[in-house]
């Protein structure tokens, strides 16, 4: 037996699966060398750029089975898997020349796979790219995706909402880690800024086994900013001001690698007053601030690759729309000044994570390891000193993936995940929304993913348990189990890509929708639970059908997601405290059905000129009583138009692209008793950004409007639509970012 086992070590450890990579980088049609082209090593997060002469060296020891991904200006990305058959010594790529640029090559978070192969619904985008027209938060900027909107009350609490669902029907994970942060709540937002985020990748529906069962609507996948290019260093200040809020955003980066090390840090502040909507008047309690920082280690060794994160902020985040007034009119939540101090009602909220993430590369196979620990406090505040609602969430998770390579075309993942979740009331706090409990998952999965020619298939399979222990109720205990699916093809041809999905989930019910008795102060509700809720499961169907050419990208992704056992929140004719009494209860079945549509279009005699234009729809039906689902969002036309400019420039500054963003959000009508219609609108931004050059240093400049024709409008996912408080109005930003890049020896 021992002698088996050392066997086993001898082949996993000695194989020559790991080395120093090099290579050149060459024009596919002139065969002259590419200076300056981007190279990039995703799993491991490193990165470096080719000489004059096309050629570009990696002096870490590079292990197989790594995605390097290569683009430059004017070029058509590559992502070439490096594995024992790469020459490491003098690899050569080659690029096809392209005038345009329509999408980015990226390789999926989950599965490691090209997503243009990918079958099931995932779209990536730089933040960068979504923040082209900055925003004031992460939940404005991921509405710039096709069908993801985002539930706010005002502009400091949001949340993402993934063809009609949100909550604790969409995961968030960050560094690898699922975030949890009291997302059961209405009013509790997602918790998580823009700091060093790098990509936003949204899977739609529970079409992906790799993150868990609960994503009934989807996962919302948080990728860190790249490390510094190899030996060097990278530094930046940024700041932000905006004029509806008066708002001021601060921040500085420092990355730093060296041979086999590398880290980067973060930090940021941001300071809000109390919005302003287009008739003149502010609302109330809708200013905000808070502290972010942020630290990622990352180090490699021959097989092993490790990051070690830390995330921490606190924020102060006043909450609109509250009073206790027995007769309420619209200018009870409204003042003619703007207040920038922190007042009541008001949330204190309070995060640490820390995330240790482990790769391990063998000759055919990887292994991941991450464990994660994340502490949430949150305190909602009517009075100065004593809080109405304290919670402390303490959540231990761990994730352990392994990938093996039968051939090029067939791998199997598999792996176990889980967590350890206590949920404890403050002693201090007033009032109890739940009881204290203590939330135990365990799941196993396995996804078998195969290509023949141009034909990609996955099958996947999964099993989940929860228990939910209480503590001061009358039922003490709770136990789930559940059994999922996911099936899928695509095909990817030169014009033509298909795909198609099909995939279950479940979501066992949280302590909140089981045992929760109270107002929330930001939803505006009195919720009440049923201990008699069942676990909510769904099957989506999801199809897709994509053409592109030299000029042209079209996408159509219809999709059908079918529920047994939907859980919402149905308004009753009862007032307690001043707040709509709302009850816990359940559809036998309900279906949601919508879609997405994107055209991207690149004309060959306008070179530098780009539109991109998406339509998401989704409609929600209770089938047993034949009526609408509640809190369904508005469909929505986006449009994008995009000038790049070239030699606009002097010795300091030069123009580099002009953005002007339409949305039309037509009516919703579908609403059920007690809750508000909502009227069509229009939005139009627009914005400048330019390049800087300051001797050593380099920067960007962005100047710009949102909302500017001032269109009074109220969305019908804001919780401030019971009071009829429109969204802000006008808003003039003005964004400034500069940067120290250095070689270092």
């Amino acid at each position: 037996m021992l002698k088996s086992i050392s066997i086993v070590f001898a082949i996993l450890f000695t194989n020559s699966f790991y080395g120093q990579l090099a290579g050149k980088i060459i024009d596919e049609e002139t065969k002259k060398p590419i200076p300056f082209a981007n190279v990039f090593l995703s799993d491991l997060g490193i990165g470096t750029a080719s000489n004059n002469e096309g050629k570009f060296e990696f002096k870490n020891e590079i292990p197989n089975h790594n995605f390097l991904k290569i683009s430059a200006l004017g070029y058509s990305d590559v992502v070439l898997e490096i594995n024992e058959e790469t020459d490491r010594s003098e690899l050569k790529i080659s690029l096809t020349p392209k005038h345009y640029h329509l999408h980015e090559v990226t390789v999926s978070s989950g599965t490691g796979e090209l997503q243009d192969y990918s079958i099931t619904s995932v779209v990536s985008k730089p933040l960068s790219e979504l923040n082209i027209i900055p925003t004031t938060n992460l939940g404005e900027a991921i509405t710039n995706l096709e069908g993801v909107y985002n539930a706010s009350t005002g502009k400091g609490i949001y949340k993402p909402v993934i063809r009609g669902l949100t909550g604790i029907r969409v995961l968030t994970f960050v560094n690898g880690i699922r975030l949890e942060n009291q997302q059961w709540g209405g009013d509790h937002g997602l918790g998580v800024s823009s700091i060093g985020i790098g990509q936003v990748e949204v899977i739609k529906g529970p079409a992906s086994l790799l993150y868990g069962s609960d994503a009934l609507g989807g996962v919302l996948y948080l990728k860190e900013e790249a490390f510094a290019q190899n030996n060097s260093i990278e530094a930046s200040v940024n700041s932000k001001f905006e004029t509806n809020t008066m708002g001021i955003q601060n921040g500085v980066s420092f990355k730093m690698s060296k041979n086999n090390f590398r880290f980067n840090v973060f930090a940021n502040q941001q300071n809000y007053a109390d919005y302003q909507i287009p008739n003149g008047d502010y609302v109330k309690s809708s200013r905000f601030k808070g502290i972010g920082t942020k630290f990622l280690l990352g180090y490699n060794r021959k097989k092993w690759v490790t990051k070690l994160g830390y995330n921490y902020s606190n924020n102060v985040i006043g909450i609109p729309g509250h009073t206790h007034d027995t007769l309420v009119t619209n200018s009870t939540f409204l003042r003619t000044e703007q207040v920038r101090e922190e007042g009541r009602p008001s949330q204190k909220i309070n995060n640490h994570l820390i995330s240790f993430d482990n790769q391990f590369f063998f000759h055919n196979s990887t292994l991941k390891i991450t464990l994660g620990q994340l502490l949430n406090k949150l305190e909602e505040y009517e009075k100065f000193t004593i809080p109405r609602i304290g919670i402390n969430l303490n959540t231990t998770t761990y994730y352990v993936r392994y990938k093996y390579k039968f051939s090029k075309e067939l791998n199997l993942i598999g792996g176990v995940q889980g967590l350890y979740q206590q949920n404890a009331n403050i002693v201090e706090a007033e009032e109890q929304l739940i009881p204290n409990n203590t939330q135990i998952d365990n799941g196993i999965f396995a996804v078998l993913s195969g290509k023949r020619k141009k034909i990609n298939y996955q099958l996947g399979v999964r099993y989940d348990n929860r228990k939910l222990i209480l503590s001061n109720s009358q039922i003490e205990e709770f136990n789930y189990s559940s059994f999922n699916y996911s099936a899928g093809a695509s095909y990817a041809g030169k014009h033509i890509s298909l795909r198609m999905n099909l995939s279950s989930g479940i979501r066992n019910p949280h302590v909140s929708e089981l045992l929760s008795e109270g107002g929330h102060s930001a939803a505006q509700r009195y919720e009440i639970g049923d201990v008699n809720i069942k676990p909510e499961t769904g099957n989506q169907i999801d199809l897709a059908v994509k053409y592109k050419n030299e000029h042209l990208d079209i996408l159509v992704n219809p999709f059908a997601n079918f529920l047994t056992n939907y859980v919402y929140l149905r308004p009753v004719d009862s007032v307690v405290d001043g707040f709509q009494v709302y009850n816990y209860t359940q559809a036998q079945s309900a279906i949601l059905i919508g879609g997405e549509a994107v055209l991207h279009y690149h004309p060959h005699f306008l070179h530098d000129f780009h539109l991109e234009t998406s339509f998401s729809f989704v409609q929600g039906q209770n089938t047993e009583g034949n009526t609408p689902l509640s809190f369904i969002p508005q469909p929505r036309l986006a449009t994008q138009i995009t000038y790049n400019f070239h030699n606009l420039s002097n010795k300091f500054i030069s123009l580099k692209n002009f953005t002007v963003q339409h949305q039309f959000f037509a009516n919703q009508n579908r609403t059920v008793d007690y809750e508000l219609n909502s009227k069509n609108y229009n939005l139009v931004n627009a914005g400048i950004n330019c390049d800087l050059s300051f001797q050593k240093f380099e920067g960007e400049l962005g100047i710009g409007a949102q909302n500017i024709f001032n269109e009074e409008y109220i969305d019908h996912l804001s919780a401030l639509k019971t009071y009829q408080l429109p969204n802000p109005g006008r808003n003039f930003y003005v964004s400034i970012k500069l940067n120290l890049n250095k070689k270092i020896k």
